[in-house]
């Protein structure tokens, strides 16, 4: 039996409640997104799940995360994860929808691993398909609420599907937001691309930092560039 739990350098993960699971790409974007925003005072979470990227970023800077989740076994869940960790104080796991998320707080960097599948079909599990599947938050509506509710000097950072990657650039554009980084994600070099690793700001950037990675290399190690994003995670570096 696979275990429930998994476990960091300096935190441990339980996820037995939560649809959606530690991945490695999801690791890796935490890792992204946390050497990004050490100066950032005040984030938020969106579709915290089992507080995975909350705890990352939290590991990397000194602000405060509000962490919202919306399914309340996960939420539950959330809750005992962050308690557990030592950035319990800074971290504050909310049963919320992001829809209907009402805040006074405006954000310096917003981060979200959405659900993003548009077409699929859906499994038939609630809590699975609410995680996966963009029927219940679409990115049009993600995207136009962080707008509003960031600073103007605020960043956003998201998980996306590479095929969506166009897609993603035009929806945030229209909302305002200017894409300043970017990084491709693929399993290996013989792989295409499958995620990308995106930032927005509400200010123009001058130019668009950009970048591809390989999970792992040909003969199926971790590639060198992957160790360094998650040296201070993975127990195994």
């Amino acid at each position: 039996m696979p275990n429930t739990f998994f476990q960091f350098k300096s935190f441990t993960i339980h996820q037995e409640q939560c649809a959606m699971k530690v991945t490695t790409d999801a690791s890796l974007f935490g890792a992204w997104i946390a050497q990004q925003v050490n100066d950032a005072t005040r984030l938020l979470d969106v579709g915290a799940g089992t507080g995975l990227l909350s705890l990352m970023v939290a590991q990397a800077c000194k602000g405060e995360i509000d962490a919202l989740e919306i399914e309340a076994s996960c939420f539950k869940q959330l809750s005992e994860n962050i308690s557990a960790s030592q950035w319990s104080d800074r971290i504050h796991p909310q049963h919320q929808d992001f829809k209907t998320f009402e805040t006074e707080q405006h954000y310096d960097c917003i981060f979200s691993n959405p659900p993003f599948h548009q077409d699929q079909l859906a499994t038939g599990n609630k809590a699975t398909d609410l995680a996966r599947h963009e029927a219940g938050l679409t990115l049009e509506s993600l995207i136009s609420k962080c707008s509003s509710i960031s600073t103007s000097t605020g960043k956003l950072f998201l998980l996306i599907p590479f095929y969506r990657t166009a897609e993603v650039i035009a929806i945030a554009q229209k909302q305002g937001w200017h894409e300043f980084t970017r990084s491709c994600v693929s399993q290996s070099p013989k792989h295409g691309y499958f995620r990308t690793m995106i930032g927005f700001q509400l200010h123009e950037s001058k130019a668009i930092q950009e970048s591809a990675l390989s999970i792992k290399v040909e003969d199926d190690a971790y590639s060198p560039e992957f160790m360094q994003l998650l040296r201070s995670y993975y127990l195994a570096f």
